[in-house]
């Protein structure tokens, strides 16, 4: 069988159209998950990535959000292994869970739609409420379903715990 270059050049066109995707798709691009999507939050804000490996645990934070792990998801394992700089976060948490005390109160996160940047967290008694953006809730959520969420002060860190023990922490935003 003999094969012209008229049907090799259309064979190779119509495989290069199954593999270009269709300008006119209109389907939702796929959604990524909270580790891409806050990964590529901080490249494109460039967030300055410090980790702390003094000890088994890594301590990873970009300055809204810190978390303890020994594994993370590929995306986070990925800005962690190449930090901006090393530095010991534990003490800042030490004294995060030091003063996990009268002061902190129990809170809960106002989930805010997928398409709205910011969520409140409140505390359980109303009398104190903060800003955060809600992609780095979701993110702390995915990691850590079952954390208790306490809540200091309006421009305090807010404190994701599992097990009594602090496994993340999230900025507050000022609006």
């Amino acid at each position: 069988m003999r094969i012209t270059s008229h049907r090799v050049s259309t064979l190779l066109f119509l495989t290069a159209l199954a593999l270009t995707p269709s300008c006119g798709n209109h389907e939702p691009p796929a959604r990524t998950d909270s580790a891409t999507r806050l990964c590529q939050h901080i490249a494109l804000n460039r967030l300055r990535i410090v980790v702390d490996t003094n000890k088994a645990e890594i301590v990873w934070s970009d300055g809204r959000i810190l978390e303890f792990g020994t594994n993370f998801p590929d995306a986070v394992q990925g800005i962690i292994a190449r930090p901006d700089d090393y530095h010991d976060i534990r003490s800042f948490v030490a004294k995060l869970q030091a003063g996990n005390s009268a002061e902190w109160r129990n809170a809960s996160v106002v989930r805010a739609s997928n398409s709205d940047r910011y969520s409140t967290i409140r505390s359980t008694d109303g009398s104190v409420s903060t800003t955060v953006q809600s992609l780095y809730l979701e993110y702390v959520h995915e990691r850590f379903p079952t954390a208790s969420v306490r809540i200091k002060g309006k421009l305090d860190p807010i404190l994701f715990l599992v097990g009594g023990e602090v496994r993340a922490s999230v900025m507050p935003v000022k609006l």
